[in-house]
């Protein structure tokens, strides 16, 4: 697929907003439907582009507009931590640093992931799972080898359920990425004959989790005794900060 200005412009477009609105698949909206959207918009948007029989031109175009979906999700996701350099005017250039420098951070060190997307696309349902993968490979590079803020995880997007989180305890957080993401996928799977059966599979993968997570938690807990210890310091925080 060949690109000139005005599609690459849309494109990227069509990119930062799939990116930005996967963020509500986090807390405090917990809105994880909105995942099986803005992935396969994405999905549609690299396959377009992933056709290139060089594989240096597909891993360029992949990490570019891989890193415009995420950078709008890290965007709108980390917006909040500007807030914390309102109180000290010495600190207030940094709020812009915060803002647009933090996402555009985390989004070159969770470039390698991208490369791993490249080198594994082909079919359909290879490519789902190639997106799954390149996603968590970014993940774990920022959150564990490079940076230590494994912030926004997609894995974190299971929060909406007990239920559903108690995966985690036996597969680890990215692999609940994992997990999340070609699930979020389904979609894409769906609307083929060819992966129809596979796109069933996946369908279900959220709904086992939550069946499984409802066999590890109880449905009452009953505790014998409740003891409650609440601590609140007796100081307004401009005093503190002052």
């Amino acid at each position: 697929m060949k690109l000139n200005f005005y599609s690459f412009f849309l494109l990227s477009l069509i990119c930062l907003f799939a990116g930005s609105i996967s963020i509500f698949s986090q807390a405090p909206f917990n809105f994880l439907p909105i995942l099986f959207f803005s992935f396969p918009i994405f999905f549609h948007v690299i396959k377009g582009i992933g056709s290139e029989n060089s594989f240096f031109k597909r891993l360029f175009r992949f990490i570019y507009f891989g890193s415009i979906f995420l950078y709008g999700y890290f965007f709108f996701g980390l917006f909040w931590i500007s807030s914390a350099f309102n109180y000290r005017e010495e600190f207030e250039g940094l709020k812009l640093l915060s803002i647009f420098g933090l996402p555009l951070l985390l989004v070159l060190l969770s470039s390698p992931g991208w490369i791993i997307t490249a080198f594994f696309w082909g079919p359909r349902l290879q490519s789902c799972f190639a997106i799954a993968l390149g996603v968590i490979v970014g993940e774990y590079s920022r959150s564990i080898l490079l940076t230590g803020f494994p912030w926004n995880l997609f894995g974190h997007s299971l929060s909406f359920d007990d239920r559903a989180m108690q995966i985690t305890s036996i597969i680890g957080v990215h692999s609940a990425s994992f997990l999340v993401i070609l699930s979020s996928l389904t979609p894409i799977l769906l609307i083929n004959k060819k992966t129809i059966l596979p796109g069933l599979i996946t369908a279900i993968i959220l709904p086992l989790l939550i069946f499984y997570g409802s066999l590890r938690i109880p449905d009452q807990l009953n505790f014998s005794e409740k003891n409650f210890l609440l601590v609140q310091p007796n100081i307004t925080q401009d005093i503190k900060l002052g």
